[in-house]
């Protein structure tokens, strides 16, 4: 079953999917929410779901949709031939592998190294040296990055304000190397790429679920419903992780279009 919410029409047509319910029941039933009447929105939900005698899907059975924020200089050329990639960085098909190897930085992720200039720097990622060691620390927030934080991640849901880490501007590595080499990595991309947002579809046993692992499948989906509650009548940025070895292969890529929202 579609779950997707990443704009609020979506989020309307996930809900009525999800529960049954008409959108315009749920429009009623908003407008004649009282608060003070509930724990929270989940036990009014929930009291709706009752009184109306729906039965949820279980999570595994969902497929998200979720949109992948990248910027390119090619249109995604690379996205589009190879799909999406994780640590693309280490990859010389990949626009970013590319960048880094047409200015002769070399990452060696089995040895742990970053060579550039003539110097070898130690990428390995342990325990965080203290900030005022600059190389040591920048060195192991570009380890990070490569050994930690490098599953592909999305937006099932946008916030109008950017995202911190200006994804819509260039690769947050670049920014680390540049703290790392005394480089203008970030610079320079950022006047030769364009924000773009790749429309993704994934199963829901790749994703990192985002709650309690103790959490039974159906509080797994009421979870996920909740989102979609909130996305049909407001504002705001859900984001989604997949799981470390996952990829995106190109028969799961929905849609490949300039990213405007942020600018």
């Amino acid at each position: 079953m579609t779950y997707d919410v990443l704009t609020q029409q979506n989020a309307r047509k996930t809900l009525q999917r999800l529960t049954g319910i008409e959108w315009s029941t749920w429009q009623y039933l908003n407008r004649n929410y009282n608060k003070e009447q509930f724990l929270s929105d989940e036990d009014y939900v929930k009291r709706i779901l009752d009184k109306e005698d729906c039965f949820l899907p279980a999570f595994r059975e969902l497929e998200f949709t979720f949109g992948h924020i990248t910027t390119s200089s090619t249109a995604c050329e690379s996205i589009r031939n190879g799909g999406l990639m994780k640590l693309a960085c280490t990859n010389k098909v990949t626009e970013l592998g590319l960048f880094l190897s047409n200015h002769d930085v070399d990452i060696n992720i089995e040895q742990h190294t970053l060579k550039y200039n003539g110097r070898t720097y130690d990428i390995s990622f342990g325990d965080c040296p203290p900030v005022h060691n600059r190389e040591e620390y920048a060195a192991w927030r570009v380890g990070r990055k490569l050994y930690y934080d490098y599953c592909i991640c999305g937006f099932l849901s946008y916030s109008k304000q950017p995202y911190g880490g200006y994804i819509h501007k260039r690769p947050e590595i670049l920014k680390d190397m540049d703290e790392l080499l005394n480089t203008d990595l970030a610079a320079e991309w950022v006047t030769t790429h364009t924000p773009y947002e790749i429309v993704v579809r994934v199963s829901a046993d790749k994703i990192v679920y985002d709650g309690r692992n103790s959490d039974s499948e159906q509080e797994k989906v009421m979870n996920y419903l909740m989102k979609a509650y909130w996305c049909s009548f407001s504002d705001m940025e859900n984001v989604i992780l997949l799981k470390n070895d996952v990829e995106i292969q190109i028969c799961d890529i929905l849609n490949i279009r300039p990213f405007d929202m942020w600018r």
